[in-house]
């Protein structure tokens, strides 16, 4: 396995980030345990790191890259390392929904489907 990114070994280190990031963007370092096992198809490892209020779970694999496993069974890369799960996680509160997305759609598609779920997260201004 790869050694934890910079920006994750940061929040491990600071408790008043480590409070916010499960508060307020749902990446909770104590909740690291998935109700059922999740593993990859080929066999390769994963250590679980942080999980959301839903009893979804962020794992790293072996080469960096982060995987959410939801508790609906649902899984997913989501970065090629934490420091960009993170950004994502952090920077774009309505990320589940774009889980989703057919992303050969066109740039209209896209473009629609982000601004309804930033407008209903009251991100966007008038």
């Amino acid at each position: 396995m790869t050694r934890p990114d910079h920006v994750l070994a940061v929040l491990r280190r600071n408790p008043d980030l480590v409070r916010v990031a499960a508060g307020s963007f749902g990446f909770d370092l104590d909740r690291a345990e998935h109700v059922e096992e999740v593993r990859l198809a080929s066999g390769a490892p994963l250590r679980a790191v942080a999980g959301d209020d839903t009893g979804g779970t962020y794992s790293v694999c072996a080469d960096g890259a982060v995987l959410y496993a939801s508790s609906e069974g649902e899984a997913g890369l989501i970065g090629a390392s934490m420091d960009e799960a993170l950004e994502i996680l952090f920077g774009l509160p309505g990320w589940h929904d774009y889980t989703e997305l057919d992303l050969a759609a066109d740039e209209e598609v896209l473009e629609a489907v982000f601004n309804r779920t930033e407008d209903d997260s009251g991100l966007l201004r008038p």
